[in-house]
């Protein structure tokens, strides 16, 4: 059944009740009328009038008799009308007047339209309601109940998203506004949470701001944050000279400019959803402090850094110095390598090499990124040596960084890494450390 069927069959209901209502006044309106012609007549011929005093010779006048009989007539609607007012509802149902005051039920929505296009309502609002109780306003902790203009709830339907309680939505204006004059304007109260609906990845596009001279100094009062399709926090800074506030110009960003939030933590991967794995964090490092050896190098294939087991006290082990990097946005890594290298034999240099196994073998042979060659004047003599470089890795891939090196040309003599060990009594599980790091930087 529709709303409008609902909402007709309620009207003539309560029509067909004050039908019989005005039906029953003027039942008792004709039955006074009836007595009343009945003492008058009586009256005129000496048979009727008031027997009170036993002579049976008392008139009464017209004036009395119809006092008497508005009386009973109106006590008799007075009950009829009392008992009408009591079945009458306590609150507006569908179709009703809005009550003040009381609760006012309904089972459909009520829209709220404006006839004109552009409508004149009080304080710039179509629809006001005021919950403060004075001219001020009245502040109240956080503790107590807060006095509330408006309230929404949302049904309570069980599932994980219910309903929602307030709902503001505007075609390219503000879609909720809220002002506080010295507390605050918007307030997740419960849980905390914000929810923000991507935008296009990339800067966003400039809505434009506020820029207030009058202000000592002038200051921008209105800053922006916007999330991307990319998961990536944006926020608006506006333009500024040698420190100082300036008024936005005509350049499509006013003149500003869009940075996106760089997190930060140390990397570690962490399990997603079917399967992905996104690493935590932005600082990825692996070192080592045990002695590194490569024996009987060809000059050109980069291998992998292990632990030169053939000295006494080395284990065998490695690799260590190994990566495992899925970054949760586009990044640049900036990829650093630093190792103490020296070769058994003189007049054969160390190359050290970055490793990526996204690398296009075209662009960067042997997947090597970046590499730089070391070397010492004297046999088993350490010379520092440190890589850097920067490497673009997209959102949700897989990235395997690994430490490589080779000799500088075909030897049989062996390439180290590690000086020392300290403390001297420490054995080569104690020598200076080789370290591989990345650090990943939003690339938006």
């Amino acid at each position: 059944m529709s709303t409008k069927t609902k909402v007709n069959d309620v009207l003539s209901e309560e029509v067909a009740r004050l039908t019989g209502l005005i039906e029953e006044q003027q039942r008792l309106l004709d039955e006074q009328r009836s007595r009343l012609d009945a003492l008058e007549s009586k009256d005129s011929n000496g048979d009727g009038g008031d027997t009170a005093n036993g002579n049976g010779n008392q008139r009464h006048s017209r004036r009395e008799l119809l006092r008497l009989a508005g009386l009973a007539a109106a006590g008799a609607a007075g009950a009829a009308g009392i008992s009408a007012l009591q079945t009458l509802p306590a609150a507006a149902a569908n179709g009703g007047n809005f009550m003040l005051g009381q609760a006012n039920n309904a089972d459909g929505g009520t829209d709220l339209t404006p006839t004109t296009a552009a409508p004149s309502p009080t304080d710039g609002a179509l629809f006001e309601a005021d919950g403060s109780i004075s001219s001020t306003g009245t502040a109240v902790p956080a503790t107590n109940t807060f006095f509330r203009a408006i309230r929404g709830v949302a049904p309570n339907t069980g599932a994980t998203v219910s309903g929602v309680g307030v709902w503001g939505s505007s075609d390219a204006g503000v879609g909720v506004l809220g002002s506080s004059g010295s507390g605050v304007d918007f307030w997740a109260f419960n849980s905390g949470r914000l929810i923000q609906a991507a935008q296009p990845p990339g800067a966003p596009t400039y809505q434009g701001g506020i820029y207030d001279a009058s202000l000592t100094p002038p200051a921008w009062t209105d800053f922006e944050v916007v999330r991307d399709g990319n998961g990536v926090i944006w926020i608006y800074l506006p333009p500024s000279t040698a420190g100082a506030n300036v008024a936005p110009n005509t350049t499509s960003n006013g003149g500003g400019t869009w940075i996106p939030l760089q997190p930060g933590g140390l990397g570690t991967a962490a399990t997603g959803p079917s399967g992905s794995f996104d690493s935590g964090g932005v600082l990825f490092t692996a070192l080592t402090t045990t002695l590194q050896g490569l024996h009987n190098s060809d000059g050109a294939t980069f291998q992998d850094m292990v632990n030169d087991s053939s000295v006494g006290g080395v284990p065998v082990g490695g690799p260590d110095l190994v990566l495992s990097i899925t970054p949760a946005f586009n990044t640049l890594a900036l990829l650093t390598l630093n190792a103490d290298l020296y070769t058994s034999a003189a007049g054969v240099n160390q190359d050290i090499g970055i490793y990526v196994d996204q690398a296009n073998s075209t662009t960067y042979p042997q997947k090597i990124v970046a590499w730089k060659e070391s070397g010492g004047p004297v046999a088993n003599g350490p010379n520092a040596a440190f890589l850097q470089t920067v490497f673009p890795m997209v959102r949700g891939t897989a990235y395997n960084v690994r430490a490589k090196w080779k000799a500088n040309n075909a030897t049989s003599a062996t390439i180290r890494a590690g000086a020392g060990p300290f403390p001297l009594s420490a054995g080569l599980t104690h020598v200076s450390p080789t370290r591989l790091s990345a650090l990943l930087m939003i690339n938006p």
